[in-house]
């Protein structure tokens, strides 16, 4: 089934666990009406997560890191 253009194939859950002093606990962040990340923005933040994002040239990667999650 092709779901080009369709707004649901967009959506994605995601959910970031971490200790307290690395993950900002008990937030929500964006809700459906008002979406904050896509699906290309996963790759970016786990790059941020591991540390190696600032190493990646710019325009190689699309999407954002979602680090609103981070402290």
């Amino acid at each position: 089934i092709d779901h080009t253009g369709d707004d649901n194939s967009r959506r994605i859950f995601a959910m970031v666990v971490g200790p307290q002093g690395k993950v900002v606990q008990n937030q929500t962040v964006g809700s459906q009406a008002s979406p904050v990340g896509q699906a290309i923005d996963i790759v970016p933040t786990i790059a941020h997560i591991l540390g190696f994002l600032p190493d990646i040239p710019g325009g190689l990667l699309s999407g954002n890191a979602l680090t609103q999650a981070f402290v």
